[in-house]
């Protein structure tokens, strides 16, 4: 068992690492690997050791040498045991030894990285595969940038074997995630060099984002279809000049965008829209996603891509055609239950788009707040027409996940042009404002009802019971930004009166201190004795004992 990591002598700790690893059995060996891991990142060992090696007049040089050599064949034997339990033990201390020592990474990563690669191409558990991945991945990214020398001998001859075994990976269902999160981390790092390899993995992953794989599986997903634009080239393009990953990026989303329109020309057959938002020169052009998927999980998924082209980061500087992908949330949130219906199509089909929306709506909305967060002040023009936009749906669809999506989607506005907003838009945002009063109070109006009955009281508990659990924190969060962010004299006494009532009743502090610090005018009951009732913190100290700096109004220092 390896000494406890507090020992002072480096060379103790190896002895007794090595010793561990040449005594233990290799099916029992894995028990012992997180003691040794835990002492090597616990202290610089192995590169004390290695400086002690290469000094020839310093003490305990011959120790070092043993040792070092010693650690260094034990682990290649264990690369190349019959023992799975072994290889596992054998990559997992590799990967430890690459990221706490640069010099036994410089000398010893060659032919250990050849023996991590071979492991591709056998059977292996999938634990050991998972290790490998992420012992190359960090190697690959993080260990090796700005170092061209280990670059040109570690990275440049192993690369694309990690690359083809990444894409076989790829159809394997246990590894998918690991293989998704490699592959990002190295595009990102080597997009040149994945070049070949991009055709392919579009395929590949147009076919994972139209399975039904999980939410964290299909995001991995959609940032690495993203992040192939790294992989562009000016070679036979026709437009030759300029950045070409920047233009792949544009001309891919532009695409997405095309694609969710043609989707939508299916999906709204059953109504009339009354509104145009689709661009007048589209090419058609779809994605090639599987066949069988259904029409609104296409869209569903178009509308994530394209969130995903403002989250997944870019080395790029493109052009982002924000009017296009405005637009594209605008003619989905412009269709509500009210629109006019298309005679020549089965009321089914309507039926159909009628259920589905909702969920259309909130995707769209989600969309929006990913661009507002994403693009901060490039999103103000737009920002008075997005808040209409979100409170429209709000009032034409009563469903709670577009409740949230509203309420998360106007507190990024409010927080980006609050103050700017004029009293029109103010006014258009009512509905919204005394919605969120009545999910954080919901028995507040029937309580206030004289005439109310059991029935209603029940109703009331039983929808709080069924909300999302998203709701009353989206809620309260829209409440402080409302205080904080919204002109007081633009806000209705009657309405700034019941957010300020909401927030005295949740016990929101950060809602109270908001309206104690932008008043209403001509206010009659204060809020800061509820304030100071919610507790005591520095920013409540601060607003009810403010320590002003002395002004020293007797005779200087001179004139005494």
């Amino acid at each position: 068992m390896p000494v406890p990591s507090g020992s002072s002598d480096p060379l103790i700790v190896l002895r007794s690492i090595t010793n561990t690893l040449t005594t233990i059995p290799d099916l029992n060996l894995p028990a012992y690997i997180p003691a040794i891991a835990s002492q090597l990142y616990g202290a610089p060992i192995l590169n004390t050791a290695l400086t002690l090696a290469a000094s020839n007049t310093s003490r305990g040089h011959e120790d070092a040498v043993v040792l070092t050599n010693k650690f260094k064949t034990r682990i290649s034997a264990l690369l190349q045991s019959r023992v799975g339990q072994a290889r596992w033990c054998a990559v997992t201390l590799a990967k430890v030894t690459f990221e706490t020592s640069p010099d036994a990474l410089a000398a010893w990563a060659a032919s250990w990285v050849k023996g991590i690669v071979g492991l591709f191409n056998k059977p292996e558990p999938p634990a050991t595969t998972t290790m490998a991945l992420r012992s190359l991945t960090r190697l690959f990214t993080n260990l090796t940038s700005n170092r061209p020398n280990l670059t040109r001998e570690l990275v440049t001859p192993h690369l694309p074997a990690v690359f083809q075994a990444l894409l076989a990976l790829l159809n394997s269902s246990d590894l998918l995630e690991i293989a998704l999160e490699s592959l990002c981390s190295l595009v990102a790092a080597h997009p040149v060099t994945f070049r070949p390899f991009v055709n392919k993995t579009r395929v590949a992953l147009l076919r994972i984002l139209s399975s039904g794989h999980s939410e964290e599986t299909t995001r991995t997903a959609r940032e690495l279809w993203v992040s192939l634009h790294l992989c562009a080239s000016n070679k036979g393009k026709q437009h030759s000049h300029g950045n070409a990953p920047a233009n792949e990026w544009r001309d891919t989303l532009v695409a997405v965008i095309e694609d969710a329109h043609a989707t939508l020309d299916i999906l709204f057959t059953p109504i009339t829209e009354e509104y145009h938002f689709k661009p007048v020169n589209m090419t058609g052009a779809k994605l090639a996603l599987e066949e069988d998927i259904d029409n609104f999980e296409r869209l569903q998924l178009l509308l994530k891509m394209t969130g995903s082209f403002f989250t997944t980061p870019t080395t790029a500087q493109p052009q982002v055609p924000l009017p296009l992908v405005t637009d594209l949330a605008a003619r989905i949130l412009a269709v509500t239950g009210s629109a006019t219906t298309n005679p020549a199509i089965e009321r089914s089909h309507r039926e159909l788009l009628m259920a589905r929306l909702p969920e259309l709506h909130a995707t769209a909305l989600d969309l929006l707040t990913t661009i507002s967060s994403r693009l901060g002040s490039l999103v103000l023009p737009f920002a008075a027409g997005l808040a209409e936009q979100a409170s429209f749906v709000f009032s034409e669809t009563p469903c709670a996940s577009v409740r949230v999506a509203v309420y998360i989607l106007l507190n990024s506005l409010l927080t980006l042009s609050g103050p700017s907003l004029t009293k029109p838009t103010l006014d258009s945002l009512l509905p919204v404002l005394n919605g969120l009063c009545d999910d954080l109070l919901p028995l507040a109006p029937i309580l206030a009802n004289k005439t109310a009955t059991a029935d209603s009281l029940m109703s009331a508990m039983v929808h709080t019971a069924f909300a999302p659990p998203a709701l009353v924190p989206a809620a309260s969060a829209l409440l402080v930004a409302a205080l904080s962010k919204l002109p007081p004299h633009h806000l209705r006494t009657e309405l700034r009166a019941k957010l300020e009532r909401t927030a005295i009743i949740t016990g929101n502090k950060p809602a109270l201190l908001a309206a104690v610090l932008f008043p209403r005018a001509a206010a009659r009951s204060g809020v800061l004795p509820h304030l100071v009732r919610s507790g005591v913190s520095p920013e409540v100290e601060a607003v009810v004992r403010p320590r002003m700096p002395v002004v020293w109004t007797g005779p200087t220092k001179a004139e005494v």
